[in-house]
Parts: structure tokens; sequence; C-alpha cells
């Protein structure tokens, strides 16, 4: 039951997470990357926070402070400054595509450093899952922006972070809690991404936001930040790297619809026949390993 939770708690954080990417993109023209984070996880952790204190979980010991602390600054400044700045460049859709690699790049690195077993099951799902994606966004791949490749390339080197925190992170998220674990975080971080928002002038840019813009910005840092974030570190505490990476594969498909409806994103027909071959992936990768 505890391994059905985790799968289910990072398909919700990934479909969560593709919305938001959404609302990333359109934010992304009028706001610079660091200023971008620092709203999303500036709401976050004041939502998450307190709700943390509240919660009957351990904090992360003093020995794990410093190591939480750079997963911190990994997951919730390198990851999502990356993902910003490569959204400048191209589509919600072709984002979400490359960070659909996150499976395979997670059972290349798990396999490297010993701590999961590498199978051709779950090397199939992942190519499976792969494809299921490309199929659903092959209408909105081929209308890309000039620069596209340059905010892909951006994502790849993102994907491949977010692959070795997904690893390094499960260890300490069990010993404490999800929700502490990500507030604190979270918490590490906010100092950092508002500093270099402040002095790069994009704090005060902030006044000259739309309504329609503080209401992106608000379901960016509720949906996208503090529930998107706790969901996945759920899903890390309670199955497989691998497993976990899986899920991620619906964020595409959720941020390329999300693109289509909210920003006129092109997507094809094909998104169903990719829906299901995602879906067909995951119960591939989720069956029970053989001991």
């Amino acid at each position: 039951m505890s391994e059905l939770l985790g799968i289910a708690a990072g398909v919700g954080s990934a479909v969560f997470g593709g919305t938001a990417i959404t609302g990333i993109r359109y934010l992304a023209p009028s706001t610079d990357p660091f200023t971008l984070a620092a709203i999303r996880f500036g709401i976050g952790v004041l939502v998450l926070f307190p709700i943390a204190c509240l919660k009957q979980e351990r904090w992360p010991s003093l020995r794990d402070l410093p190591v939480v602390a750079l997963l911190g600054i990994l997951f919730f400044v390198l990851f999502p400054v990356i993902l910003n700045q490569a959204l400048v460049f191209t589509t919600a859709g072709r984002a979400a595509l490359t960070l659909a690699t996150l499976p395979l790049l997670t059972m290349a690195v798990a396999a490297l450093l010993r701590v999961e077993r590498f199978t051709w099951r779950k090397a199939a799902a992942a190519l499976i899952a792969l494809g299921g994606v490309a199929i659903a966004l092959w209408g909105g791949l081929a209308q890309a922006p000039p620069d596209s490749w340059l905010g892909d390339l951006m994502m790849l080197g993102g994907t491949l972070f977010l692959a070795f925190y997904n690893i390094w992170s499960r260890r300490f998220i069990v010993r404490s809690g999800p929700l502490r674990f990500t507030s604190l975080g979270m918490a590490v971080s906010m100092p950092i991404l508002f500093l270099i928002a402040w002095l790069n002038g994009g704090l005060a840019g902030l006044a000259d936001y739309s309504g329609t813009q503080a209401l992106v910005a608000l379901y960016v840092g509720l949906v996208g930040g503090a529930l998107a974030y706790w969901l996945w570190a759920e899903a890390i505490a309670r199955t497989t790297p691998t497993r976990v990476a899986m899920a991620i594969t619906t964020n595409a498909v959720a941020a390329g619809l999300a693109g289509a409806v909210a920003l006129g994103e092109p997507i094809g027909w094909s998104l169903l026949l990719g829906v299901v071959a995602v879906a067909a992936a995951l119960a591939l990768a989720t069956r029970p390993d053989r001991r």
C-alpha cells in the first residue's frame, strides 16, 4: 500500500507541477528566473512551514542539516532557476518532454551509484513513457521558437540535477519526514533566491504585475510550489527513485494540455494516445520486482 501511495503522490506532484510550468511560461517573459523561483518557493514555504511545525514528524538532525541544506539549494535554487530560464527559450511542452527523460537518467545514475538494480523491464517502461510523451506533444514540437534548442539543453542539465536529488535525498527524507524535510529545504533556499532577485531588481518589478499575473503567481506558489514539492517528497519516501521518476512523465502531458488551453501552444490529436502509452509504462514500471 505504501508503494502505491508513493506512486500516486509522484503522479499528483507531476500533474500539479505540469500545470505550474504553464504558469511559469506565462510569467517568464516579464520576470527573471530568480524572482520567479523566489515567488514560487516564498509562497510555498509560507504555506508548508507552519503545517510542518504542527505535523508529527521529526526535524532533520543537526548531523544531517548541512546535507539537507545543500539538497535544498539543489532542488529549490539550481533546478527551478534552470527550468525558469529554459522556458524563456522553449515551450512548456518541449520543456516537459525533456523532463520526461528523468526516468532514464535516474536509472542510469542509480545503477552507477549502486543504489538500485538495473532491469530491462524498467528501461523498457521508461522508453515507452518517453515515446508516449513525444507522441502526445508531437503536434507542437515542430513549431518551436528559434532558440528552443538552448532551452532544451538547459532542461536536460536541470533534469540530471533532479535525478541526483531523487537518489541522494531519500535516506534523509526517511530519517525525518517528507513535510519537514521539504519545508526546511525551502526555508534554507529562500534567502539566496530573494537576495539575488533583489540585487537583479526583480523584486521591484512585482509592483507592476497585473491582476492576472498576480493570480498566476499565487497559483504557481500554492500548487506548483507547496503542494507539488510536498507530494514529491512523499513519493521519494515511499518508493524507489526510478519509480518516482516514472511519475514525471505525466508532467509532460499536463504541461502540454495546460499550455494548449491557457497559452494557445499547439498540440496534436495524439494527446490521448500519449496518455495511454504513459499509463501503460507506469503500470509496467510499478510491477513488483522479482526476487
